[in-house]
């Protein structure tokens, strides 16, 4: 080892280091500096970013022995203990702030540029922004972010936005750890060091199908610092379904911690806890696999030919699921019009900045695994069913989230490090480097849809049908549910008397597809929005006014389960967002035929609520009142910087009458909280806000009974407001929040004055939409310029105005990659991976983003808490294919294999068949 001196936030630090340790590695294993976050490791994502003398620079790129006298600033370094850094501050009030893992990067990249440049153009703030990646924001409000920071620091007025009505819901409020988040102080999973902690990594199959004949640990076994080594033929056989478990849950399960056939590459094979990083690699390396390799099929088409190998004996196809309704047959004779149209979404990753990873320590009997999961419970349910272990005897913590959209949904690692630890009998920390969080963790489902559509004489849809390859990849996993996710939406948007829906979860030897945001959404409204733009154009009919003549109604019936469909607005988005977006008026402007083309695309959706016609949907939150009239809410919901306790702590102070900054959530540990679905189907703000009202009623009451009782009134007479109890006709007589908690704690009948309520929900309310698009398409590159977004949602009422909007930007961002970039690669001969890694899976950056209108309906939805519905996965549903339908409006060519890209663009423009539909 080797001694350099660095300054490291003011102060001079002699520090060891191996002369191939990076700068990241000082700064979070030696200096415990934890701030500074590891998105990728290969110098692409911008999470491990620090100032060095005064630049960003990338701390995972910069070798440690060569900052000698270097002065080095973290996160860490910036605010002045609770005063916030301008640029800190300016991230926080705008919202620029969701799961926080690449705001560390984001902040310093900022001071960098301010330091320099004390009053940037937008676009030169979007150029130093591209430097770094987030997928949860779309980086609108980060350039915001940095706007304010600038005006900030030139010292003058920041723009400042009250509550609306003087109400707080409604208002705009940062998540609750924003300034954590922005000071580096949120503790992440990988952050988190116990006593003789271990480190784990795995080993994945180099092949896509093969046995595993033997596997030689002899030569690992002998390294020092090697603790455990886990493999298929010394761990719990046990087999189990990584998606999720609920009571009475029907699931197919045939998952394996580690299996004697591995059916992807990237399919788990070993792994090994060391006392360090460079040991448990080392060791890995060391270990000898003598693969008998298998044929391999890897589309769902190929999976379904005769002759194709069988990925399970049971074959490659897991199930034919039917919906159906009224007499498509028959419907189908008697249209006056058929379409049918073939159309391929593709598979894409989750982009979540924060890689995989999860802590097991099992201990006298008990196992204790952190994670940053989506789905508290079922994990502990699996872990339990695997090990033989009660749940009372086993704990899941969740850290700070650093960005999921599905992926943490499901099981990964912490079957893996519970079987180190047990070995071992020490914590074992596990990580996935960012190449296999791309190609072995989880990915989008890609589905083959056959849509046909059968229209009477005045163009209203009588009839559709479809048939869809969902391909699910090795393993069952969530296939039945995304596909029925899916499945689900085709009566819901349109509507169509005369259906029938048959989905196809097929395996293939390729990663296991599992949930993301949409869960099989995006892919359906894709499939028909595409082919409604080819149907309209065919008709000659304005897209607007077409799709106007078949949506859905508030309070239609949905054909399907014969239940109303609820305040389902979407008429209204698609009205006002055609307003906004000038709709006829650019329809009206002469065709371009030059090199560059404008083209303009529409297209609308739904998405729901949660999951009420699947499984039961429910919550039970409890709220305690403190001594100074403050309030703790316990809840089992899952905060992954979409805002759901802010929201949740808005509804309570609006009820309870007290400032939001008097509301405490907890939430995150297995033995403490209380037991929710889980963060998925959009179904936390309408599922737990309907809980939290229901609490905080009760709390209500109880407190005023307390009240009353000092005051000598009725509770009727009683009301909630500014920390007190006061009468509604004589406001003066009052008692304060804290008083009336110690009066109730005292006395012969004392209590704590509390509240547990739990909601099962029984209605879906969808949540609609219509997007709008412009591109511009370069003819002779291919390249498409998204102009601008129209994005008008349905969304009940608006809880936090903020955060709405900082969901809406990052679902966007997420559908225009969907529609014209990100695609997970394949070898199809090796099914080896191509692109899995940052710098070539390419999603949108801050300098890709186009102009963004967002426009709110808020009529309110009946059975919705203060009358709020979803917005989290709505955001990204239908962006796609207006984007699509954009470009095939621009082009005079038709799209229908996702996504477009320069290459099909330019094959289409040529004329070639392969590109465009057959």
């Amino acid at each position: 080892m080797e001694i350099i001196t660095l300054s490291v936030n003011g102060e001079l630090r002699a520090v060891h280091i191996e002369s191939n340790w990076t700068l990241m590695k000082v700064i979070r294993d030696v200096l415990k500096l934890k701030g500074t976050k590891c998105g990728c490791a290969t110098n692409d994502c911008g999470a491990c970013k620090v100032l060095m003398d005064g630049k960003a620079v990338n701390s995972c790129a910069v070798i440690a022995r060569k900052c000698e006298g270097k002065t080095i600033t973290t996160i860490e370094g910036l605010a002045n203990g609770d005063e916030l850094h301008p640029v800190q501050r300016a991230f926080v009030e705008t919202g620029a702030i969701q799961c926080g893992f690449c705001t560390p990067g984001m902040v310093i990249t900022t001071v960098a540029l301010l330091t320099e440049n004390p009053d940037p153009t937008e676009e030169e703030i979007k150029k130093a922004l591209d430097q770094n990646l987030c997928r949860c924001t779309g980086y609108i409000k980060i350039v915001e972010a940095v706007q304010l920071a600038a005006r900030l620091l030139r010292g003058e007025e920041p723009i400042t936005q009250g509550d609306r009505n003087g109400s707080i819901l409604g208002a705009r409020r940062p998540v609750l750890d924003a300034a954590a988040k922005a000071k580096g102080e949120a503790v992440y999973t990988a952050d988190i060091e116990l006593p003789h902690m271990l480190v784990g990594r795995l080993l994945l199959s180099p092949v896509a199908h093969a046995k595993i004949l033997n596997i030689d640990t002899s030569e690992a076994e002998q390294l020092p610092g090697v603790k455990a080594i886990a493999h298929c033929f010394n761990s719990p056989d046990t087999a189990y379904n990584s998606y999720m478990i609920y009571a009475g849950q029907d699931i197919l399960k045939n998952e394996r911690v580690f299996s004697e056939t591995v059916r992807f590459v990237g399919d788990r094979v070993a792994a090994v806890a060391a006392v360090d990083e460079e040991t448990a690699k080392k060791a890995i390396g060391l270990i000898r696999v003598e693969y008998q390799e298998l044929p391999a099929v890897f589309t769902a088409s190929e999976a379904l030919s005769p002759d194709a190998p069988k990925i399970w004996e049971e074959g490659n196809k897991i199930a034919d699921m039917v919906a159906e309704g009224g007499d498509p047959e028959e419907s189908l004779k008697a249209a006056d019009k058929i379409f049918t149209y073939q159309v391929k979404t593709q598979k894409v990753h989750h982009g979540a900045i924060e890689p995989h990873s999860c802590i097991a320590d099992y201990k006298n009997g008990k196992l204790t695994v952190w994670t940053p999961t989506q789905n508290n419970f079922p994990f502990r349910a699996t872990l339990a069913e695997i090990f033989h272990l009660s749940m009372n005897n086993v704990k899941v913590i969740r850290p700070t989230v650093g960005g999921a959209f599905g992926a943490k949904l499901e099981m990964i690692l912490e079957p893996v490090a519970s079987v180190l630890s047990m070995k071992a009998h020490r914590p074992v920390l596990m990580e996935m480097s960012r190449k296999d969080v791309i190609s072995a963790s989880r990915c989008r489902h890609a589905m083959d849809f056959t849509l046909t559509t059968g229209l009477n004489r005045k163009g209203h849809v009588a009839v559709q049908t479809a048939d869809v390859l969902v391909d699910t990849g090795a393993y069952c996993s969530s296939a039945f549910d995304v596909a029925g996710a899916m499945m689900d939406k085709l009566t819901r948007q349109y509507k169509i008397p005369n259906f029938r829906i048959v989905g196809k979860p097929i395996y293939t030897n390729t990663q296991i597809c599992g949930a993301m945001r949409g869960y099989g959404t995006p892919e359906i409204v894709a499939a028909r929005e595409i082919s409604f733009y080819c149907i309209a154009k065919e008709l000659g009919i304005d897209q607007v006014e077409f799709r106007l003549k078949n949506l859905v109604d508030p309070y239609d019936i949905n054909p399907r389960y014969g239940d109303s469909l609820g305040c389902a607005y979407v008429k209204e988005c698609l009205i006002k967002g055609a307003e906004v977006f000038r709709w006829k008026e650019k329809c009206r402007r002469e065709k371009d035929i030059g090199r560059y083309r404008r083209g303009i695309g529409v297209a609308c959706g739904i998405h729901g609520a949660g999951f009420p016609h699947a499984y039961f949907d429910y919550t039970t939150i409890s709220m305690k009142m403190n001594e100074d009239g403050s309030c703790s809410l316990i809840t089992g919901t899952h905060e992954l910087g979409q805002g759901v306790n802010v929201t949740l702590s808005m509804m309570a102070s609006e009820i309870l009458g007290i400032p939001l900054e008097q509301v405490t959530v907890v939430d995150s540990d297995t033995d403490v909280i209380y037991w929710d679905n889980g963060a998925h189907a959009s179904r936390t703000t309408y599922v737990a806000g309907n809980a939290l009202i229901k609490t905080a009623n009760k709390l209500s009451e109880r407190i005023r009974l307390v009240a009353g009782q000092m005051l000598n009134v009725p509770l009727e007479a009683l009301e909630l407001a500014g920390g007190y109890v006061r009468e509604k006709a004589k406001p003066s007589s009052r008692v304060s929040l804290g008083d009336i908690v110690k009066k109730a704690q005292s006395g012969p009948n004392s209590h704590c004055l509390q509240a547990t309520e739990s909601y099962q929900s029984y209605f879906d309310p969808g949540s609609y939409m219509a997007d709008f698009a412009e591109v511009e398409v370069d003819t002779q590159t291919g390249d498409v310029k998204v102009l601008n977004i129209v994005a008008a949602h349905d969304i009940g009422k608006t809880m936090n105005l903020l955060t709405t909007e900082g969901q809406i930007h990052g679902g966007i961002q997420m559908g225009l990659g969907y529609a014209t970039r990100e695609e997970i690669l394949l070898d199809h001969i090796t099914g080896k991976p191509l692109n899995n890694s940052f710098k070539k899976y390419s999603f949108f950056k801050a300098s890709d983003m186009p102009k963004i209108d967002i426009v709110l309906i808020e009529n309110g939805e009946d059975s919705g808490p203060f009358g709020a519905k979803s917005i989290g996965e709505a955001a990204t549903d239908a962006v796609a294919p207006a984007v699509i339908n954009a470009i095939m409006d621009a082009t005079g060519c038709t799209f229908f294999e996702m996504p477009v890209t320069p290459d099909k663009i330019l094959k289409a423009l040529q004329g070639s068949e392969s590109s465009t539909q057959p």
